[in-house]
């Protein structure tokens, strides 16, 4: 059975900018086969970890969880949780119960044609630290429909560090939803990749609600022939002393389109917070399409906001640095647009992630 999708404010800004130029919001439309696939397997660490899964029969402890988690909800989820709650989603719950030395990676292979509509809760107890690996696959000419809302809790003293690697083939639409609460001298580093799918929505909202607590983020993309990638990153700062660096580097080629929303907020009270968001974008084409909102919003006046950013083609100093050492202008736009991904990739703690990482972008410079 299909289903059409038809939604209007998807990775929606928290406060709106000037309309007529259409960026203050995604628009997804496309047609999913309603039948969902529980696709994803786990691996990796089970010491100090708790771990429940639901495949839609339904688990009382993952619904305990859900309702003890703190109040997380974004404007920017809203469509997402509605294409959520509409399918038979799968869930899991992992709970870290003290500093869990290995990765624990969820592999979500996806074969064409498929639906895959997930959500995962990951709660860190206090002094906690746990890694999570979500790395999304299919063959590279595969189609499908893939949704996944992930809700995190970072509880005093607790470090997560959640990673996302999308290497889904060329004709996937991808939906990922991604919440994070953090308490006070809670840490928070999230490191995404995004390669693959011919639509992507990607959405990373976090709530810096304790004293003292900290986001860090590095987002890495390549988006080539008709990709259209939607990024939306804000960070709400409501805690004393809060600090949140973001920075996301990319290449564009072909007709890609690319479009970034980067909002740092500073709520009235979190005295003492510094926020700040660098973006590096590498234009290969003419025809690419490079659009961008960095956001720094105020209703505190004792904080530090920046940010800052890196349009353009090679300059003339790096093509001769290059040409200078017999490496010609092609060669030097793909070793750059390489060189953005294999950085954020040397953030992941997992050879085999790695390796599918390098693989892709091997099959991209052919």
């Amino acid at each position: 059975m299909t289903k059409k999708l038809s939604y209007h404010n998807v990775n929606k800004t928290p406060y709106l900018t000037w309309n007529w130029l259409k960026m203050n919001r995604g628009i997804l439309e496309t047609e999913i086969d309603t039948s969902v696939v529980p696709c994803a397997k786990i691996r990796g660490a089970t010491e100090g970890l708790i771990l429940y899964k639901d495949d839609g029969s339904g688990c009382a402890e993952i619904a305990e969880l859900e309702e003890k988690l703190p109040f997380m909800a974004q404007s920017s989820s809203t469509d997402t949780t509605d294409i959520i709650n509409s399918l038979n989603s799968v869930k899991f719950a992992l709970t870290a119960q003290k500093k869990c030395t290995e990765p624990v990676i969820l592999d979500f292979e996806l074969k064409d044609g498929q639906t895959y509509s997930g959500r995962q809760i990951v709660i860190a107890e206090e002094n906690s630290e746990i890694t999570v690996i979500m790395n999304y696959t299919s063959l590279p000419f595969d189609g499908g429909f893939c949704a996944i809302q992930t809700k995190l809790w970072a509880k005093p003293y607790s470090k997560i560090h959640l990673v996302k690697v999308q290497l889904l083939g060329q004709k996937y639409t991808h939906l990922d939803d991604t919440q994070f609460f953090a308490e006070d001298n809670a840490s928070i580093k999230v490191t995404q990749i995004e390669l693959g799918s011919k639509q992507v929505f990607a959405n990373v909202t976090c709530a810096l609600s304790g004293y003292a607590s900290n986001f860090t983020s590095e987002t890495a993309y390549t988006a080539k022939n008709e990709q259209n990638f939607d990024i939306n990153y804000c960070v709400s700062h409501t805690g004393k002393n809060t600090e949140s660096k973001m920075s996301i580097k990319g290449t564009l080629l072909d007709n890609a389109k690319k479009l970034y929303r980067g909002t740092i907020d500073f709520k009235r009270g979190c005295e003492g917070s510094k926020g700040n968001e660098y973006e590096e974008t590498l234009l290969t084409s003419p025809t690419a399409v490079n659009r961008s909102i960095p956001m720094i919003l105020c209703g505190e006046e004792n904080v530090e906001g920046a940010h800052g950013g890196n349009l353009g083609n090679l300059g003339n100093e790096e093509l001769f640095y290059f040409q200078s050492r017999g490496i010609d202008e092609k060669a030097a736009k793909s070793i750059m647009t390489r060189a953005k991904i294999i950085e954020a990739a040397s953030q992941i703690p997992d050879e085999k992630t790695v390796g599918q990482i390098k693989a892709f972008i091997g099959e991209e410079e052919n």
